[in-house]
């Protein structure tokens, strides 16, 4: 048999009858929300339906927004990238140098008549 680690009793059903050792706690958190997993924007009245993937709180409190509907992202105006984007073309330029164009269809003929003497 075992006994109680707190007050030394004997456990039944792995429950100390004298300090209450092994009850499970009763929850005491607030029920939770069933919209907690989207979007909480909200226009006219009617709430948006889609997943809430992004916050700007650090602690993960939320609230939740969609991409169509986060505020650092509906800013009005266009903002160009830092140096432009010629600076960027530069960019992807040296990163990925153009390959010369493929002419498929002399590599069909050639194989065409390379085939064409075999028997």
């Amino acid at each position: 048999m075992r006994h109680c680690p707190q007050c030394g009793e004997a456990l039944s059903g792995g429950v100390c009858s004298g300090c209450g050792y092994g009850r499970s706690k009763q929850s005491t958190s607030t029920p939770v929300d069933p919209r907690r997993h989207l979007c909480c924007h909200e226009d006219r009245g009617q709430l948006c339906t889609k997943p809430g993937a992004l916050s700007s709180s650090t602690h993960g409190a939320g609230p939740w927004y969609c991409a169509d509907h986060f505020p650092p992202l509906r800013s009005g105006s266009k903002s160009t990238p830092p140096g432009g984007f010629e600076s960027l073309r530069g960019l992807t330029k040296r990163v990925a140098p153009v390959l010369p164009a493929v002419d498929f269809e002399a590599i069909a003929e050639r194989q065409a008549i390379e085939q064409e003497g075999r028997p």
